[in-house]
């Protein structure tokens, strides 16, 4: 079983599983904060990630959960202008990553990936354009 993480967010909780030394986020827990009820459905419209599942111990027993990188939560949070999104999006940027990712820590560097990211949004409003109108 892998090394479990907990953090809050007004209340919420957000899982970070450590898999083969890697950080990786519960995506159910950011689908909730967000009100998105299929994390499955976001995770097909905004990434091409190839699912990644494990089994985890909760307080109502081991679960399935299924876990994505950094770089996918931020794929689903790009498209999102609404408070909810706005607010996680801060607290993770400048809360969560420092503490969790290193190379992220408050500086230059990951500055620079966050305007990168921005940056991809108007790619990432496209795919989700194209998947909705078929």
């Amino acid at each position: 079983m892998s090394n479990v993480t907990t953090f809050k967010f007004n209340d919420l909780p957000v899982r970070i599983v450590e898999k083969d030394g890697k950080p990786l986020f519960v995506i159910r827990d950011v689908c909730n904060i967000l009100g998105f009820s299929n994390p499955n459905r976001q995770l097909a419209v905004h990434t091409e990630n190839a699912p990644l599942y494990e089994r985890i111990g909760t307080p109502g027993g081991l679960q399935v959960v299924r876990l994505v990188p950094r770089e996918d939560v931020e794929k689903i949070l790009a498209p999102n202008h609404g408070r909810k999104a706005a607010a996680l999006r801060h607290w993770l940027r400048t809360e969560l990553y420092p503490r969790v990712f290193p190379e992220v820590a408050a500086g230059a560097a990951g500055t620079l990936l966050f305007l990168i990211l921005d940056l991809f949004c108007p790619v990432v409003k496209e795919k989700v354009a194209r998947h909705e109108n078929r």
